[in-house]
């Protein structure tokens, strides 16, 4: 089970954290 991210659009801030966890090799689901 992976854990859950909830990323919003508009938050440059979320954004900065998926690509920081996709550059990790970190598999995460993404709930808008």
């Amino acid at each position: 089970m992976h854990p859950i991210l909830y990323s919003f659009r508009r938050c440059p801030y979320a954004m900065r954290a998926r690509l920081a966890l996709h550059a990790s090799g970190v598999v995460v689901e993404v709930r808008e």
